[in-house]
């Protein structure tokens, strides 16, 4: 899946990354955000969302959360990601691009189910989806699945741009069902992915929130699989 990064390049041999908030304009606002906000936002990268047997007990069907958590609450946990961090802007958490004038970031997300079973379909369910990449870029952001983390479906595609009247364009509440052609494992990978068709050179912006604005659980924001017979 490539290199993971959470944009932080010199502490990646850490498992639990310290994420600095986004520069403000002038030094007085950076203090300013820093005394009113001093815990940082954590992310752990090579976390897994586990499924156990308990959770299939008398049903195919299981869901379980995922969650982005503000600060100073537990760690927001994903397998990995390029070109992206966590953002704990004024209050907000999401996961977004880090540098906007490469456009080619993801995020990924790993389920895992009891050994010995197969994950015959599953729904990805999305709070919210934020996207502001100016008219001129050619960039869409997808969702797109894996059974190995190599090969990828892809189950979702939009043109990343503001809407008509320049506002970011936002996708609420999103749930996407998808079946699995010949169910072989226990392992999905789930990836949001944001790419430019054509290089154009314009910037390109997205966010991705288990809760809008300030993160959390969200009945929203979860994975719900089910187990082939």
């Amino acid at each position: 899946m490539g290199q993971k990064s959470a944009g932080i390049d010199l502490v990646k041999p850490l498992r639990t990354l310290r994420v600095l908030p986004s520069c403000f304009a002038g030094a007085l606002m950076v203090s300013f955000f820093i005394a009113a906000h001093p815990v940082l936002a954590e992310l752990q990268l090579d976390e897994a969302i586990p499924f156990v047997a308990e959770d299939f007990e008398g049903t195919d069907s299981a869901m379980k959360p995922w969650i982005i958590y503000p600060r100073g609450e537990e760690p927001t946990k994903v397998w990995s990601m390029q070109n992206a961090r966590i953002a704990p802007l004024g209050g907000d958490a999401r996961l977004s691009i880090l540098n906007n004038v490469d456009p080619d970031s993801e995020i990924v997300w790993k389920i895992v189910t009891p050994e010995g079973t197969r994950i015959a379909s599953f729904v990805w369910g999305v709070s919210h989806v934020f996207l502001d990449s100016p008219a001129s870029s050619m960039a869409h952001f997808s969702w797109e699945y894996s059974l190995d983390g190599s090969k990828w479906v892809e189950f979702f595609t939009i043109a990343n741009r503001k809407n008509a009247g320049g506002s970011p364009t936002i996708l609420t509440n999103q749930e996407y069902p998808v079946e699995i052609d010949s169910p072989s494992s226990n392992v999905l990978f789930i990836r949001a992915r944001n790419t430019e068709k054509e290089i154009t050179g314009a910037t390109s912006y997205f966010a991705v929130f288990s809760v809008f604005p300030n993160g959390g659980e969200s009945s929203s924001s979860f994975v719900s699989v089910t187990l082939a017979k």
